[in-house]
């Protein structure tokens, strides 16, 4: 068993660029005539902020650097990087300038030509680069270099050798098709890169040579470390020093569109390299990636976390997925914390808590809140169902968050709770529809605050359920009914929620149990108080 240290951050230096997707688009209407699409999409793309946002999505720590530009794409890039957890602090802004952008009509077969503006990202200076944060860094991932001059210039290898000088290994990829004059500008930094990362059509224009495995091998004779080759469905062609060339095949996947799909293998390659994964495994986890985001459209799609992408090796091949899974390291406790949700899920519809699997369940980590995602059947909760998002609800990992997440977030922005139930139990909701709260008919309601409140009856998701809901739990109820709906449940821990969830069903059942026989026994605020006194001096519940 392999013991797994905290990973390093990475920095991510390259072209950060906003993507406009559509599809599909089966041809550009002529003159001012229009077409209907099934989709259009605006995403972070590029080969630096296209493999931040799959690094971050692997449970990496990424930190990017770049020029966007001082207009509203560039305030996208910066807002949308940090939603996944990236630190933008090494994104420049240039004044006067936009920010560098693509058009891409997709076709049905996920072909993208492309209708780009060049930007800011040329305009990178080598002092526009914060050197300690830079080398602070335990890797360093250039996303195409022949789009930043100054990083090809005395001062711009000087600043990449340093950082390679601590023994930290530096990756590159293209954005360019490239050709033999790309390849010139390049010879300089071909020496100070422990792996090259081009797609087979750039390789070919770079070198002139048609034969993929000589042509890797003249860029290892040019001082590159080792060459990977990404060649779409043919897979990944592994060239070392030393060592026979390997082909890595690819996972089948339904295309929908390819854009990004590089930037997604490096993100996994990387991953695995840096974990201690062999050359072939982290390919693996590559061409997992790569697989996942033709699914959809941009490139941000498809990638959820690492446990979905090990889960597509592991469909074709176990054995390498579990040899992935000993070394890729989780990205810190968040992996833990989710597993540790996940499985509150399962046990929550095992339980009978949940009502035909329905519900949320999350959990506050610090300034995150870990949630499920939406439309998920809690008996079949996995770690990687579960999102992390902020307090202000921006997502830092997985898929779409549960519709209510609002509701939970007002809970923990009004309150000291740690974990949060929501349930749809039938009684809950009986007496919900009835009483304006729990009437007392068991000392018990005193482990959920001494009262039990009602809500009136606000639509799902809204953000009049959740002030309402985070009002009730600000005045001290752990538990509160909501009309029509359900009950919400908090708690100190996980396990807390879910007992408050069980015991506020279990009071709801009591009093429709005697309600049915006639006009229930209540207990009134002096009984509840001489409970309270009671439970006080003999240490009852007290372990």
């Amino acid at each position: 068993m392999s013991v797994h240290r905290p990973p390093g951050r990475i920095a991510v230096l390259g072209p950060h660029i906003v993507d406009v997707l559509g599809r599909p688009v089966g041809e550009i209407p002529p003159g001012q005539g229009g077409i209907l699409l099934d989709e259009i999409r605006m995403t972070v793309a590029g080969t630096g902020g296209g493999v931040a946002v799959d690094l971050a999505k692997l449970g990496r720590r990424v930190s990017v650097f770049g020029a966007v530009g001082d207009d509203a794409l560039g305030g996208f890039l910066h807002s949308r990087l940090r939603s996944y957890g990236v630190d933008t602090a090494g994104l420049v802004a240039k004044t006067g300038v936009v920010t560098s952008s693509t058009i891409l009509p997709i076709r049905a077969n996920g072909e993208r030509p492309s209708m780009h503006v060049l930007g800011a990202t040329g305009l990178l200076r080598v002092a526009d680069i914060d050197r300690a944060a830079l080398h602070s860094a335990e890797a360093l991932f250039l996303g195409g270099p022949e789009t930043m001059p100054a990083l090809l210039e005395p001062d711009g290898l000087e600043l990449i050798r340093g950082f390679r000088a601590g023994g930290r290994p530096v990756f590159a990829d293209c954005l360019y098709g490239g050709d033999p004059e790309t390849l010139t500008r390049l010879t300089g930094l071909l020496p100070l890169l422990d792996w090259f990362l081009p797609n087979d059509d750039q390789l070919r224009a770079l070198t002139g040579i048609h034969d993929l495995p000589t042509a890797a091998r003249r860029l290892i004779e040019l001082g590159a470390g080792a060459v990977a080759v990404t060649m779409g469905g043919d897979g990944t062609l592994l060239v070392r020093p030393d060592h026979a060339d390997v082909v890595v095949p690819a996972y089948a996947t339904t295309v929908v569109d390819t854009t990004g799909c590089g930037d997604s293998f490096d993100a996994g390659l990387v991953t695995g390299l840096l974990a201690g994964c062999a050359p072939e495994d982290a390919a693996r986890l590559g061409n997992a990636c790569g697989s996942l985001v033709a699914t959809g459209l941009g490139s941000d799609a498809g990638i959820v976390d690492l446990d979905g992408v090990v889960a597509v090796i592991e469909t074709a091949d176990p054995e390498s997925a579990s040899r992935i899974r000993e070394l890729v390291p989780p990205a810190d406790d968040l992996h833990r914390m989710r597993e540790e949700v996940a499985a509150t899920c399962r046990e929550v519809a095992a339980r009978g808590v949940a009502v035909g699997g329905a519900g949320n369940i999350s959990l506050r980590v610090g300034d995150q809140v870990l949630i499920t995602r939406s439309g998920l059947r809690l008996e079949a909760a996995t770690a990687s169902d579960i999102s992390v998002v902020t307090l202000d609800g921006d997502l830092v990992r997985g898929a779409r968050p549960s519709s209510e997440t609002g509701l939970h977030l007002g809970i923990y922005r009004r309150s000291g709770t740690g974990a949060v139930v929501h349930t749809h139990g039938m009684s809950s909701v009986a007496v919900g529809l009835v009483a304006d709260e729990l009437p007392r008919v068991h000392y018990n309601i005193l482990r959920l605050g001494g009262r039990v409140p009602t809500v009136a009856h606000h639509v799902f998701g809204s953000a009049e359920l959740a002030r309402a809901t985070g009002d009730a739990v600000a005045a001290g109820a752990r538990a509160v009914l909501l009309r029509n709906h359900g009950s919400v449940s908090c708690g100190t821990t996980l396990d807390d929620a879910v007992e408050n969830a069980e015991l506020t069903e279990w009071l709801c059942d009591v009093y429709l149990s005697a309600a049915r026989l006639g006009s229930p026994a209540l207990l009134t605020p002096d009984d509840l108080e001489a409970v309270a006194g009671q439970a006080t001096r003999l240490g009852y519940g007290e372990r």
